[in-house]
C-alpha cells in the first residue's frame, strides 16, 4: 500500500513524497511553502499524522484521495446553466463530505486542504455542514 499511497500523494499539487527504503514522509506544503501536514509511514502500514495521530494506510489513502477530489472538483458549476454540469458538481461535493468522513480530519485540517485547492473566494464551510 506505501506505494500506491506514494504514487498518488505525487498527483497531489504540493506534496513531497519522501522514501527512504522502508519508511515514507508525505510532506504537505501550501503555496507559500508552509507545511501543511507530515504524514510518515513506520512500522507494517501505521503512519502518524504530524508526528501525533497514529492511523492506518487506509486513512491516509482517504486524505490522499479527499485532496485528489478537491483539486479534480469544478469550483464553478453553481455558475453552469447546464443541469448535466451542476449534478455533476453536486456528486463531487457529497464525494468530497464522504471522503472527509472516511478520512477523519479535523476540520482545522480540512480547512488547510481547502485553501490548498479551491480559489480563494470559496470558503470550505459549506462542504463541512450535514
Amino acid at each position: 500500500m506505501d506505494i500506491w499511497i506514494a504514487d498518488t500523494a505525487a498527483k497531489c499539487l504540493n506534496w513531497l513524497v519522501v522514501v527512504d527504503g522502508i519508511n515514507t514522509t508525505i510532506k504537505v506544503v501550501d503555496a507559500n511553502d508552509e507545511l501543511v501536514a507530515r504524514f510518515r509511514s513506520f512500522d507494517r502500514g501505521l503512519w502518524t499524522i504530524n508526528d501525533t495521530h497514529i492511523c492506518n494506510e487506509w486513512r491516509i489513502a482517504a486524505v490522499l484521495q479527499l485532496c485528489l477530489a478537491l483539486k479534480g472538483h469544478d469550483w464553478y458549476y453553481g455558475f453552469s446553466d447546464d443541469g448535466r454540469v451542476y449534478r455533476r458538481g453536486q456528486e463531487e461535493v457529497q464525494e468530497i463530505k464522504s471522503l472527509y468522513k472516511q478520512a477523519r480530519i479535523t476540520p482545522e485540517t480540512f480547512r488547510k486542504f481547502f485553501r490548498m485547492y479551491a480559489p480563494q473566494k470559496f470558503e470550505p464551510d459549506y462542504m463541512l455542514l450535514e
